[in-house]
């Protein structure tokens, strides 16, 4: 049981997890590109990992990279429904607050909608 165990923790770790660090890598190395502070993050491929893609993986980064700036937003498409989302980054992993909440008006919104 151990050794099957094992295997499906590196196969999730060679198929999700570190092509999702990947992902989060490049779209912070490309940052300014999109937002000339730096507070926003576009994912340009979608993520292999469920739900918040990478979350960890940004904190992560942020502190390697010795990113100055956190990043505020995530936007990425949802690869169920090839919407465009928004995301506020919470202030760290284990926390629901944000560094800055999306304003109500844009909550529930959507591709088009959002730009």
């Amino acid at each position: 049981m151990a050794g099957s165990e094992f295997l499906e923790s590196i196969r999730f770790h060679a198929k999700s997890w570190l092509p999702a660090r990947a992902i989060v890598m490049e779209s912070l190395v490309a940052r300014r590109d999109i937002d000339s502070r730096g507070e926003i993050l576009v994912l340009n491929k979608s993520c292999p990992v469920s739900g918040n893609c990478g979350k960890l993986h940004i904190f992560e980064l942020e502190e390697e990279m010795k990113i100055g700036t956190s990043i505020k937003y995530v936007i990425y498409q949802d690869d169920r429904s090839a919407n465009w989302q928004v995301q506020a980054v919470a202030v760290s992993p284990d926390k629901f607050e944000s560094w800055k909440p999306l304003p109500s008006t844009w909550r529930g919104l959507t591709d088009e909608e959002l730009s």
